[in-house]
């Protein structure tokens, strides 16, 4: 499996330079040839697939060599896997500009990335002193590397390598737990708990905050010293808060792979479930969840528990999110339809007459089975 680390570094005037002007010819060039290809496609309805050896780069830069000229190539060609992409996904391409984050990939052609302690040496950008928070296994295979510009100024590299999955190790059935993804909690667990340190409130300060920094922003003119300055406030924000959130489910999601051996969560739709409509059968009112099914980072979540359970020998499984957790009675196996309005969270079963919470209800099915899943693999 391929593991990133990231870590934050602090160039020299020198090589702050060198990054800076690969992002300037990245993004000029990008943009260049991005609008060609629109322009081509509206015309011909056809993709215009740019051939790398026949773009020339004429910039001030070239003289004294002072970019990346394999990383210019990289992006550019990247543009065109890119592009086909977006027209199949029937999406749009954004054009770079000044204000959105960067970033640039090196690939490790002829070690041209070469680790130690607390540095990194890059062919062309020379040794990097990085904040060595962990390190890279010594038998790790380093593919590719990717220089990154924030929008407030910081800079971090990325270090992907191959490493080997752990070797499937005897898993205890009876260690095992499901995952029923919540709005307001994250998850419900099959166990009855409810995750109560990930609340939207903690975060009411800092949005009061971008509330009021966006209402100056307003004011400025765009492109001005003055706005650069509040849109670099604003991005600090938002990078607090995605910090708070990525250190809380690496935590959260650790803890949760050490104590269990086999963990069960659905594979839900979260772009469907936002921009779906859902009744409300007691006022017949129609409502969206919206923003608030991707407020909590899930999907990332899940992505962090799917990587951890690799690492560590333990079992991810899936359940298909047509299963209907929430309507079966956990205790008699009744299917109650209509447990599945969102506003009931207490039900009685029509059945065996048990009075359960419909969270902790579908996680013990989540559970139960994501088991029954993994006996039949077996079996």
């Amino acid at each position: 499996m391929i593991l990133t680390y990231k870590y934050r570094f602090y160039p020299t005037q020198k090589q702050m330079i060198y990054i800076n002007n690969t992002f300037a010819i990245i993004q000029k060039y990008w943009n260049k040839l991005l609008l060609e290809k629109n322009d081509y496609f509206k015309k011909y309805g056809k993709i215009l697939n740019h051939t790398i050896q026949n773009i020339k780069i004429n910039d001030e830069y070239i003289g004294n060599g002072n970019y990346d000229k394999l990383a210019v190539k990289s992006s550019l060609f990247q543009l065109n896997t890119l592009y086909k992409i977006s027209i199949k996904a029937r999406q749009t391409l954004k054009l770079k500009n000044n204000y959105s984050q960067k970033s640039y990939p090196i690939n490790n052609y002829n070690n041209r990335i070469l680790l130690e302690k607390d540095s990194i040496f890059i062919g062309g950008m020379g040794v990097i002193s990085i904040a060595n928070s962990r390190s890279i296994p010594n038998y790790a295979k380093i593919n590719k590397a990717i220089i990154l510009k924030t929008n407030t100024n910081k800079y971090f590299i990325c270090i992907s390598f191959f490493i080997e999955e752990k070797a499937k190790e005897v898993v205890n059935y009876k260690s095992a737990i499901g995952l029923d993804f919540s709005i307001h909690n994250l998850y419900v667990d099959s166990n009855g708990n409810r995750n109560t340190k990930y609340m939207s409130h903690e975060f009411d300060c800092y949005y009061d905050k971008l509330r009021k920094l966006y209402a100056v922003l307003k004011k400025k003119k765009k492109g001005s010293s003055n706005y650069i300055k509040i849109y670099q406030k604003i991005s600090s924000v938002y990078e607090k808060i995605k910090n708070i959130k990525k250190d809380f489910l690496h935590k959260e999601s650790s803890r949760i792979v050490s104590k269990y051996d086999i963990i069960v969560v659905e594979s839900l739709d979260l772009k469907d479930m936002a921009s779906s409509y859902y009744v409300n059968k007691e006022t017949g009112n129609k409502f969206k969840l919206g923003g608030k099914v991707y407020e909590k980072s899930y999907a990332l979540f899940i992505s962090y528990l799917n990587y951890k359970c690799k690492l560590n020998g333990k079992k991810l499984i899936f359940v298909d999110r047509h299963f209907p957790s929430s309507q079966i009675c956990n205790n008699c196996g009744f299917l109650n339809k209509e447990a599945k309005q969102l506003n009931k969270k207490t039900i009685i079963c029509p059945q065996c007459g048990r009075i359960y919470d419909r969270d902790i209800n579908a996680a013990k099915n989540i559970r139960d089975e994501g088991l029954r899943i993994l006996n039949t693999k077996k079996n």
